[in-house]
């Protein structure tokens, strides 16, 4: 229950950034500024193919974006350093991924200027969500113009994979297949989900932790027709059996799903997240309150195209 309480709304977020920025802004001058929106993503196929030799995963993916985001602002600053502010506690700044990825472009192409990160957490961490991947890839691609950077979409690959297995995703979005440890990306055409219910115990599963659990490994049967029909019921995630053994909270909610009337149910990623695919809004609507009584957070949503 801890841990589910703190969850922040976005308006005790937006006042909790606001006092930060009246007490900051008189030390540090700002230049230019942007706010980004850095989008979660949901993986709607995960096949988990053999261990590698470098204790990785060999992974084959379909990763999809979310119309659920975090919002990012960025100010230049005179004063050469990088400076991150979050409303999350939780979240330690130096390490973070926005300012690990901030500092390592700084130091490796001589920026002189400075910039100050806002970050305005929605997504939640630790979740399967891919809400420090996608943050990290928008850190990326929007300090490559305020810096001014003459970076190619290759050596913006290269330093990503440096940071993260599924973090090259971001870098494009929308919906794209992902194999390797999943930074090797290629766009595929799927229709849009509509009705995707996302639901969140309250607790962190560490991606390395559900990888550890995984105990079947190899090609599942509907990859192709998934690829071919875009059909939500031949979605299929190879984490979810040793993450449910290790969280048997998870496995509750996925068959509490199912009852709802969910067409599908599976874990998003790693997890903790699960996601229920629902044939209309009022059915998804009916099944979140559900969840809301027991006090888990929950948001409906549909994939997203770039």
């Amino acid at each position: 229950m801890e841990s589910r309480l703190r969850n922040i709304t976005a308006v005790t977020e937006t006042i909790i950034i606001t006092t930060i920025i009246i007490t900051e802004t008189a030390r540090t001058e700002k230049l230019k500024s942007v706010s980004v929106k850095s989008y979660a993503k949901i993986n709607l196929y995960l096949d988990a193919l053999y261990k590698r030799k470098d204790g990785f995963t060999e992974i084959r993916t379909v990763f999809s974006e979310i119309d659920f985001y975090d919002t990012v602002n960025f100010a230049l600053t005179k004063n050469g350093h990088v400076k991150l502010l979050t409303s999350n506690m939780d979240l330690i700044a130096e390490k973070n991924l926005i300012y690990k990825i901030a500092n390592f472009v700084r130091n490796k192409y001589n920026v002189n200027l400075g910039v100050e990160i806002e970050l305005v957490k929605r997504i939640p961490v630790a979740a399967g969500l891919g809400g420090g991947s996608s943050n990290a890839a928008c850190t990326l691609l929007t300090l490559k113009e305020l810096w001014n950077l003459d970076i190619s979409d290759k050596e913006m690959n290269e330093i990503l994979a440096g940071f993260g297995s599924d973090l090259n995703f971001f870098l494009k979005g929308g919906v794209a297949a992902g194999s390797g440890r999943g930074e090797i990306i290629t766009p595929v055409e799927i229709d849009p989900i509509e009705n995707i219910l996302l639901v969140n115990p309250g607790f962190p599963v560490l991606s390395g932790d559900a990888y550890k659990a995984v105990s079947e490994y190899g090609e599942t049967k509907n990859w192709s027709m998934f690829l071919e029909t875009g059909n939500p019921e031949y979605s299929f995630n190879a984490l979810e059996k040793g993450v449910c053994f290790k969280y048997p909270e998870i496995k509750e909610i996925l068959n509490a799903l199912d009852k709802c009337g969910a067409i599908k149910s599976m874990l998003s990623g790693s997890g903790a997240t699960v996601i229920g695919f629902f044939p209309d809004l009022n059915t998804a609507k009916e099944a979140e309150l559900l969840f809301k009584r027991k006090k888990y957070w929950t948001y409906i949503t549909r994939t997203k195209k770039r």
